[in-house]
């Protein structure tokens, strides 16, 4: 289970940085925008803990 938690960790990482929410939403509206990714840089993640998912 620690390996998928990690993994949904990422996803969710990947999905505000890529925006893909917004890009639903644009989707069900028929619009078809291309909308910058979030820079990296303007948010933080961390790692709380070195139990089994700290250490992966």
């Amino acid at each position: 289970m620690a390996q998928q938690m990690v993994e949904y960790a990422s996803y969710c990482v990947l999905r505000y940085q890529r925006r893909l929410d917004e890009y639903e939403v644009l989707q069900r509206e028929g619009r078809w925008e291309k909308l910058t990714q979030h820079a990296r840089t303007d948010f933080t993640v961390s790692v709380l803990g070195l139990g089994v998912l700290g250490s992966k």
